[in-house]
């Protein structure tokens, strides 16, 4: 998807939650092999369609999965972690950089 290509994939595990079927690809129920070998020559089949899917399967790429999409989703988890432990401030913690060295000491040299 993220190289401009349609996907032509089962419906397995988080699949589907990438391949929205007839937007960017077609998903088939596992192990359909005469389904999968018919998605793949339909998009094959048809430039326009490859064209349209791969397009829009790039885009979806960059939109779920860029990274200002993956920090925006982790802060949301977070913030909604904080609002069920009931939690109206946020909680103060330490910066990663005083954590590193205490880390690092701990470690037996090579």
């Amino acid at each position: 998807m993220a190289t401009g290509l349609p996907v032509a994939a089962t419906r397995h595990g988080g699949i589907p939650e990438a391949v929205d079927h007839g937007r960017t690809g077609f998903l088939v129920a596992e192990e359909d092999h005469v389904g999968l070998a018919n998605a793949m020559q339909l998009i094959t089949s048809s430039p326009a369609l490859l064209k349209q899917m791969g397009e829009r399967a790039h885009s979806t790429v960059i939109e779920r999965f860029g990274q200002d999409a993956q920090i925006d989703q982790l802060e949301s988890f977070y913030e909604e972690a904080i609002t069920m432990n009931g939690t109206s401030e946020p909680v103060k913690s330490r910066p990663v950089a005083r954590l590193a060295p205490q880390f690092a000491e701990s470690l037996p040299a090579k």
